[in-house]
C-alpha cells in the first residue's frame, strides 16, 4: 500500500490569489538632516562634536569629538545648533579638520612648486 503512494504524481501547488502590498519604505534623505559644521551632541556620552560629513545613504555621519573623526549613526547625534548660526557663508572648515602640517602644505603649494612638500590625509 506504501508503494502506491510514491507511484502518484506530485501535486502542483495552487496558484496563490494572496498579493503582498509590500509598503516600500520611502528612501530617508539622512543627508538633509546634518550638514558640515553643526555642533551636535552625541547622545550616549553627552559629548558635543562638529559634523565633519554629512550623512550617507546609511545613515552613517562623520563628527569630530576632542580631535577625533568618528563613524555614528544619523540618530545617535542631537544637532545642538547648525552650522548657518555659528559660521559666516565663505568659512573655511580647513581651520577646524586640517593639521598645522597640511594648512601650511596647502598654503605653500598655492604659492609655488616646492617637489618636497605633501599633504597627507588619515583616516575620516
Amino acid at each position: 500500500m506504501s508503494g502506491d503512494l510514491l507511484r502518484q504524481p506530485a501535486m502542483k501547488a495552487p496558484k496563490s490569489t494572496l498579493e503582498r502590498s509590500v509598503a516600500k519604505k520611502a528612501v530617508a534623505d539622512f543627508s538633509e538632516k546634518f550638514s558640515m559644521g553643526d555642533s551636535v551632541t552625541v547622545l550616549k556620552t553627552g559629548e558635543t562634536g562638529i559634523v565633519y560629513r554629512p550623512a550617507d545613504g546609511l545613515g552613517d555621519v562623520v563628527v569630530q569629538v576632542k580631535g577625533v573623526k568618528q563613524v555614528m549613526k544619523h540618530n545617535r547625534i542631537k544637532l545642538k545648533v547648525p552650522a548657518a548660526e555659528l559660521y559666516p557663508p565663505d568659512y573655511d572648515f580647513s581651520i577646524i579638520f586640517d593639521t598645522v602640517e597640511n594648512r601650511k602644505a596647502r598654503h605653500q603649494m598655492g604659492r609655488k612648486f616646492d617637489p618636497s612638500v605633501s599633504i597627507t590625509y588619515g583616516e575620516d
